[in-house]
Protein backbone atom coordinates (compact mmCIF):
# COMPACT_ATOMS: atom_id res chain seq x y z
CA UNK A 1 0.00 0.00 0.00
CA UNK A 2 2.84 2.41 0.83
CA UNK A 3 4.51 1.77 -2.56
CA UNK A 4 1.21 2.46 -4.31
CA UNK A 5 0.71 5.76 -2.41
CA UNK A 6 4.27 6.91 -3.11
CA UNK A 7 3.78 6.20 -6.82
CA UNK A 8 0.47 8.09 -6.87
CA UNK A 9 2.01 11.08 -5.06
CA UNK A 10 5.04 11.12 -7.38
CA UNK A 11 2.77 11.07 -10.44
CA UNK A 12 0.48 13.74 -8.95
CA UNK A 13 3.39 16.06 -8.22
CA UNK A 14 4.69 15.41 -11.75
CA UNK A 15 1.31 16.33 -13.24
CA UNK A 16 1.02 19.45 -11.11
CA UNK A 17 4.56 20.50 -11.98
CA UNK A 18 3.69 20.40 -15.70
CA UNK A 19 0.47 22.43 -15.44
CA UNK A 20 0.66 25.76 -17.30
CA UNK A 21 1.37 28.62 -14.94
CA UNK A 22 0.06 32.15 -15.38
CA UNK A 23 2.78 34.24 -16.98
CA UNK A 24 3.80 37.50 -15.39
CA UNK A 25 5.37 40.28 -17.44
CA UNK A 26 8.73 39.30 -15.92
CA UNK A 27 8.36 35.56 -16.59
CA UNK A 28 11.24 35.46 -19.06
CA UNK A 29 13.63 36.91 -16.50
CA UNK A 30 12.91 34.52 -13.66
CA UNK A 31 15.65 32.18 -12.60
CA UNK A 32 15.03 28.58 -11.68
CA UNK A 33 15.80 27.19 -8.26
CA UNK A 34 18.89 25.00 -8.70
CA UNK A 35 18.26 22.88 -5.61
CA UNK A 36 17.28 19.33 -6.42
CA UNK A 37 13.54 19.05 -6.37
CA UNK A 38 13.76 15.76 -8.27
CA UNK A 39 11.31 13.05 -7.39
CA UNK A 40 11.99 9.34 -7.64
CA UNK A 41 10.53 7.66 -10.70
CA UNK A 42 7.16 6.00 -10.06
CA UNK A 43 7.69 2.46 -8.80
CA UNK A 44 11.23 3.25 -7.60
CA UNK A 45 10.31 5.41 -4.63
CA UNK A 46 11.19 2.64 -2.22
CA UNK A 47 14.77 2.53 -3.53
CA UNK A 48 15.72 6.14 -4.09
CA UNK A 49 15.95 9.33 -2.11
CA UNK A 50 16.07 12.61 -3.99
CA UNK A 51 18.99 14.93 -3.25
CA UNK A 52 17.50 18.12 -1.94
CA UNK A 53 18.20 21.70 -1.02
CA UNK A 54 17.60 21.94 2.72
CA UNK A 55 16.56 25.56 3.08
CA UNK A 56 14.89 27.63 5.75
CA UNK A 57 12.14 29.82 4.28
CA UNK A 58 11.31 33.22 5.74
CA UNK A 59 8.44 35.45 4.63
CA UNK A 60 8.04 39.23 4.87
CA UNK A 61 5.72 41.88 3.43
CA UNK A 62 7.57 44.90 2.06
CA UNK A 63 6.72 48.05 0.15
CA UNK A 64 7.90 48.65 -3.39
CA UNK A 65 10.22 51.35 -2.03
CA UNK A 66 11.83 48.90 0.44
CA UNK A 67 12.30 46.39 -2.35
CA UNK A 68 13.93 49.03 -4.56
CA UNK A 69 16.34 49.95 -1.73
CA UNK A 70 17.53 46.33 -1.68
CA UNK A 71 18.54 46.64 -5.33
CA UNK A 72 17.01 43.33 -6.38
CA UNK A 73 15.05 42.24 -9.43
CA UNK A 74 11.35 42.20 -8.51
CA UNK A 75 9.56 38.92 -9.18
CA UNK A 76 12.77 36.92 -9.56
CA UNK A 77 15.03 34.75 -7.44
CA UNK A 78 18.06 36.84 -6.49
CA UNK A 79 21.06 34.81 -5.28
CA UNK A 80 23.10 36.39 -2.51
CA UNK A 81 26.24 35.39 -0.64
CA UNK A 82 25.42 34.40 2.95
CA UNK A 83 26.89 37.61 4.42
CA UNK A 84 24.66 39.83 2.28
CA UNK A 85 21.55 37.75 2.96
CA UNK A 86 22.30 37.91 6.70
CA UNK A 87 22.54 41.70 6.44
CA UNK A 88 19.15 41.89 4.67
CA UNK A 89 17.68 39.49 7.22
CA UNK A 90 18.81 41.80 10.06
CA UNK A 91 17.27 44.82 8.28
CA UNK A 92 13.96 43.00 7.80
CA UNK A 93 13.92 41.26 11.19
CA UNK A 94 10.72 42.96 12.42
CA UNK A 95 8.95 42.33 9.11
CA UNK A 96 9.65 38.59 8.93
CA UNK A 97 6.30 37.09 9.84
CA UNK A 98 6.90 33.40 9.27
CA UNK A 99 9.86 31.02 9.27
CA UNK A 100 9.65 27.37 8.30
CA UNK A 101 11.73 24.55 6.85
CA UNK A 102 11.40 24.56 3.08
CA UNK A 103 12.23 22.68 -0.12
CA UNK A 104 9.70 21.07 -2.42
CA UNK A 105 10.77 17.50 -1.62
CA UNK A 106 10.55 18.20 2.14
CA UNK A 107 7.07 19.61 1.63
CA UNK A 108 5.97 16.43 -0.18
CA UNK A 109 7.50 14.35 2.63
CA UNK A 110 5.52 16.34 5.19
CA UNK A 111 2.27 15.69 3.36
CA UNK A 112 3.04 12.01 2.89
CA UNK A 113 4.03 11.58 6.55
CA UNK A 114 0.81 13.34 7.61
CA UNK A 115 -1.08 10.68 5.65
CA UNK A 116 0.72 7.98 7.64
CA UNK A 117 3.40 7.10 5.09
CA UNK A 118 7.08 6.55 5.81
CA UNK A 119 9.48 8.87 4.03
CA UNK A 120 13.01 10.17 4.41
CA UNK A 121 14.72 13.40 3.51
CA UNK A 122 18.34 13.68 2.38
CA UNK A 123 20.10 17.03 2.16
CA UNK A 124 22.87 19.14 3.67
CA UNK A 125 22.63 21.66 6.51
CA UNK A 126 25.24 23.73 8.30
CA UNK A 127 26.06 23.38 11.97
CA UNK A 128 24.04 26.51 12.75
CA UNK A 129 20.69 27.47 14.29
CA UNK A 130 18.91 27.24 10.92
CA UNK A 131 20.24 23.70 10.43
CA UNK A 132 19.03 22.72 13.90
CA UNK A 133 15.59 24.20 13.10
CA UNK A 134 15.43 22.24 9.83
CA UNK A 135 16.40 19.01 11.61
CA UNK A 136 13.84 19.62 14.39
CA UNK A 137 11.16 20.20 11.75
CA UNK A 138 11.86 16.82 10.13
CA UNK A 139 11.48 15.12 13.50
CA UNK A 140 8.31 17.07 14.32
CA UNK A 141 6.77 16.05 10.97
CA UNK A 142 7.74 12.38 11.31
CA UNK A 143 10.21 12.45 8.41
CA UNK A 144 13.27 10.18 8.62
CA UNK A 145 16.41 12.30 8.82
CA UNK A 146 19.25 11.59 6.37
CA UNK A 147 20.78 15.07 6.66
CA UNK A 148 24.49 15.67 6.21
CA UNK A 149 26.01 18.36 8.42
CA UNK A 150 28.56 20.42 6.50
CA UNK A 151 30.87 23.24 7.48
CA UNK A 152 29.13 26.49 6.60
CA UNK A 153 25.64 27.91 6.81
CA UNK A 154 22.28 26.32 6.09
CA UNK A 155 20.58 27.72 3.00
CA UNK A 156 17.86 30.33 3.39
CA UNK A 157 15.31 31.95 1.17
CA UNK A 158 13.59 35.18 2.12
CA UNK A 159 10.33 35.57 0.20
CA UNK A 160 9.33 39.22 -0.06
CA UNK A 161 5.70 39.95 -0.89
CA UNK A 162 4.64 43.36 -2.20
CA UNK A 163 1.07 44.76 -2.25
CA UNK A 164 0.68 43.91 -5.94
CA UNK A 165 1.03 40.21 -5.00
CA UNK A 166 4.44 39.78 -6.64
CA UNK A 167 6.89 37.51 -4.81
CA UNK A 168 10.59 38.27 -4.89
CA UNK A 169 13.05 35.74 -3.52
CA UNK A 170 16.41 36.42 -1.90
CA UNK A 171 18.33 33.17 -1.75
CA UNK A 172 21.54 31.80 -0.31
CA UNK A 173 21.83 28.07 -0.99
CA UNK A 174 24.38 27.67 1.78
CA UNK A 175 25.81 24.17 2.08
CA UNK A 176 22.84 22.57 0.30
CA UNK A 177 24.81 22.76 -2.95
CA UNK A 178 27.56 20.63 -1.31
CA UNK A 179 25.26 17.68 -0.64
CA UNK A 180 26.53 14.45 -2.12
CA UNK A 181 23.83 12.12 -3.40
CA UNK A 182 25.85 9.12 -2.17
CA UNK A 183 27.21 10.48 1.10
CA UNK A 184 25.29 9.64 4.24
CA UNK A 185 22.54 7.62 2.57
Amino acid sequence: AAEFLIGVMARLVGVLRHQPRPQSPRAGRRSHHPCGDRLPAPGRADRELPRNGALLDEFARVSGRELAKLGVMKGATNYFPSSRLASVERRLKKKISYRYAGDNARNVCEGFAALGGFCGYSGAVGGDTAGAEFEANLEECGIANFLQEKRGSTGKIIALLTKDGERTFLADLGVSADCSEHEGV
